[in-house]
């Protein structure tokens, strides 16, 4: 059977991965940084955590 690679470990790709694998499907997961979650994320500095997730940032009117 074919491996099928799946790019990137944000919401949709884990979703697509773990689809995959529960059908039977050899799938590996390709993620650049060094923790799963895509846009979700939060990194901390100078003891200050900050959340970087997904989010609407569009100005909505003048």
């Amino acid at each position: 059977m074919t491996r099928t690679y799946v790019i990137g470990a944000g919401f949709g790709g884990l979703a697509l991965a773990i689809r995959l694998q529960a059908a039977g499907i050899p799938t590996t997961l390709l993620e650049q940084r060094d923790k799963p979650g895509g846009r979700a994320y939060a990194w901390q500095e100078q003891g200050f955590t900050f959340d970087a997730g997904p989010g609407d940032h569009r100005s909505y009117g003048d």
